[in-house]
């Protein structure tokens, strides 16, 4: 599992021919419909999918399989999340991260010092948060806007800068 990242979750069958929605990762790297195979996560396996077709509505797709082409076929995919391997997604630029890269990481104040390590990456709307567990609650952390000043991937920490009074909200 180490050596794949999640892109998405397949919804529902999406007509009767085995096409299926998939909700997509607002992080993905990757233009979905440049993809040939998908890995499917069913009873903790990766199972390859080739692609027949895709197409992309936002943060939708929808997608036809190979071997799958019949509305059976696609409620048997419906609600597994979707993977590929890490060895094929572009290098993050500099300050940025996927989500799945900066789990566990140390998380310092500025003035606070350590406040914890990244448990997971929430989307809440159009927000991406930090979840970290901060003297036994959960704290989050917002990635858009001026909190995060500096992401160090080799000694795994993100030091940041909350406002006066934010662990008190």
């Amino acid at each position: 599992m180490d050596d794949y990242y999640n892109i998405g979750k397949i919804a529902k069958p999406h007509g009767l021919k085995g096409e299926v929605t998939v909700l997509l990762r607002p992080d993905l790297p990757n233009d979905i419909r440049s993809i040939d195979v998908i890995f499917i996560r069913m009873n903790d396996q990766m199972v390859p999918h080739f692609i027949k077709s895709a197409s992309v509505t936002g943060n939708k797709a929808y997608l036809q399989f190979d071997e799958i082409d019949t509305l059976d076929d696609a409620e048997t995919i419906a609600k597994h999340e979707l993977f590929l391997p890490k060895s094929i997604r572009p290098k993050s630029k500099n300050g940025e991260f996927y989500d799945d890269e900066v789990v566990g990481f140390t998380v310092e104040d500025k003035s606070l010092g350590v406040l914890g390590a990244i448990r997971e990456i929430i989307q809440s709307g159009a927000q991406r948060l930090i979840l970290i567990n901060f003297q036994s609650k959960d704290l989050l952390i917002p990635i858009n806007g001026p909190f995060i000043k500096k992401i160090n991937k080799t000694g795994k920490k993100m030091t940041v800068e909350l406002p006066d009074g934010y662990l008190e909200l």
